[in-house]
């Protein structure tokens, strides 16, 4: 709190990604002491008497699942649209309630997307700073870990060798949204203090 009010409040704090960056920092933390088992979550906490039951489906199930999903909750051509034409103008003058405007919208199956354009005319799209989290893993490892110390030797070579730090590609699969391991390890070859 003393790090947000310094900084002006919340909403200066947000535009310099402060607490986004702060909470990839614990996460971070957390996934590390995690992965030494260090702090029991998940898997590793407690065993289970039977197996999993997993279901099997295929491509063609899921597609068929989705698109009779997708044919309910279609609408015509003109359905949501006329409730978007208040949004711009609540947004620009302040007048009226914006949320109330847009839940209105998604009733009438306006999509996310199509409410957030009609804001964005007016207000603009945001863009977030992207700041990498660095120094997380080699604070919980701490710098007498032989593998670690191995690896640093390493990139040290390569550095000496070709002039810049190794780097990597981490191709992530799927659609789900969780990249801080990827985000996290890409930093850790990007950081000179190799984190």
């Amino acid at each position: 709190m003393q790090e947000i009010e310094s900084l002006g409040g919340m909403v200066k704090a947000i535009e310099a990604g402060v607490p986004k960056l702060r909470i990839e920092e614990a996460a971070a933390r957390t996934q590390r002491a995690s992965t030494r088992a260090a702090r029991p979550s998940g898997v590793n906490q407690a065993s289970r008497e039977e197996p999993p039951r997993c279901s099997r489906s295929t491509t063609r199930s899921c597609a068929a699942t989705r698109s009779s999903g997708l044919q309910r909750l279609r609408r015509s051509a003109t359905g949501g649209r006329s409730e978007l034409t208040p949004l711009p103008r609540c947004a620009e003058t302040g007048e009226g309630n914006l949320l109330a405007l847009a839940v209105d919208a998604a009733r009438a199956r306006a999509t996310v997307g199509e409410i957030s354009l009609a804001l964005e005319k007016v207000w603009g799209r945001h863009r977030a700073e992207i700041r990498a989290v660095s120094g997380v893993y080699r604070g919980e490892v701490g710098d007498t870990d032989d593998a670690v110390q191995r690896v640093r030797a390493r990139t040290e070579a390569f550095f000496e060798r070709e002039g810049r730090r190794p780097r990597i590609l981490v191709a992530k699969m799927g659609q789900d949204g969780h990249d801080r391991g990827q985000k996290v390890i890409a930093s850790a070859f990007a950081d000179p203090e190799l984190t």
